[in-house]
């Protein structure tokens, strides 16, 4: 009697993990090597180990580089292929100079929570005109000190006690870091960091943007609560509409104001994806007026197009919106009558 073999999984080193779940994510020569080298970290791999100047898979990562190569995005990457390995090596993440203020006021108090592995954003962060880390500076009794330096000293007496790991990403160099920071930080990130250094041009401005939420996503009105006697002029109202529309008469209100009346008595004018579309077309349709125009300032003209463009986007939306229920040959938005509605409105083919 032979038993089965049990299939065994393939696991996807660190680069075809990307290539696989990110295809929009650029390897190229400026960071294939980064990507591989941190792979084999990320799997607890001894390839890794002694590679570059007596590298750990036991100690954290620091990311440095010009701005916009992707040191953020990369570490990104490295904690999802992280949690795909399902490892225990998984870190939360955090912005070095975010801690200036709650440090003025409750000092190193608001270290306290920061346990486990953790990734540091822009340690050394500094300013363009005077090349010193100004977001980090605090007065703590009397002194001056950088937070980033706080944060090394801390997270090196974390990592000795319990091997958590620290990761960080930086623009400065070793050089730069130790200048900002001193000899006894650099010799304590040193030990408690690998040093990993990328090259090449400014990412950002040939990737598509990504957004934790799209805060401009339209969102359906909520329904509210009206009385019987205005609830039955407002859907009269509604239904004079469509029949006019069906006559192909010109519409004695503006039919942005339709479409919030139908949303309100729960009829779903369009999806949010059709209406992302009724919006672009909308955008490129927009023409503003240039006399009135001229006289407001950018903000105001920016907002005054934002205001024409949901009109003109709600209008379109009613428009399509009635088309279709007339090619459903619905003779009524409420009334009782057997049609093919489409499955968009919410309906089943009988009223």
């Amino acid at each position: 009697m032979h038993t089965a073999k049990k299939q065994e999984v393939e696991i996807l080193d660190f680069t075809s993990f990307i290539k696989n779940f990110f295809p929009n994510y650029q390897i190229d020569v400026s960071n294939a090597k980064a990507i591989s080298q941190l792979g084999l970290w990320a799997i607890r791999s001894e390839k890794f180990n002694g590679m570059e100047q007596g590298w750990h898979i036991d100690r954290g990562i620091l990311i440095s580089g010009p701005v916009g190569v992707g040191k953020d995005e990369l570490f990104r990457l490295l904690r999802k292929y992280i949690s795909y390995l399902r490892s225990p090596y998984g870190f939360g993440f955090k912005v070095v100079w975010e801690f200036a203020k709650p440090f003025q006021k409750d000092g190193y108090e608001c270290f306290r929570e920061d346990t486990g592995n953790i990734y540091y954003e822009e340690l050394g962060l500094t300013d363009e005109l005077t090349g010193q880390a100004t977001r980090e500076f605090v007065n703590h009794f009397g002194t001056k000190i950088l937070i980033g330096a706080e944060i090394i000293n801390v997270r090196y007496k974390v990592f000795k006690d319990t091997a958590y790991q620290t990761h960080f990403s930086t623009n400065l160099d070793e050089a730069e870091l130790e200048k900002t920071y001193g000899a006894r930080c650099m010799s304590r990130l040193y030990e408690m960091c690998n040093f990993i250094f990328l090259t090449g041009k400014d990412r950002r401005g040939h990737v598509n943007p990504e957004f934790k939420t799209n805060k401009n996503t339209p969102k359906e009105p909520i329904a509210r609560e009206a009385s019987i006697d205005e609830k039955k002029e407002n859907i009269a109202s509604l239904e004079q509409h469509y029949q006019d529309f069906l006559a192909q008469r010109e519409p004695t209100t503006n039919l942005s104001l339709v479409y919030l009346t139908l949303w309100a008595y729960g009829v779903k004018v369009c999806t949010q994806e059709e209406m992302r579309d009724h919006i672009a077309m909308s955008e490129q349709k927009y023409v503003g007026d240039d006399i009135t125009l001229s006289r407001k300032s950018p903000r105001e003209r920016e907002l005054a197009k934002k205001a024409k463009v949901w009109e003109m986007s709600r209008i379109a939306a009613v428009l399509v919106f009635f088309q279709r229920m007339k090619a459903g040959n619905r003779k009524t938005i409420f009334g009782e009558t057997e049609v093919d509605v489409p499955a968009v409105f919410g309906g089943s083919g009988k009223e």
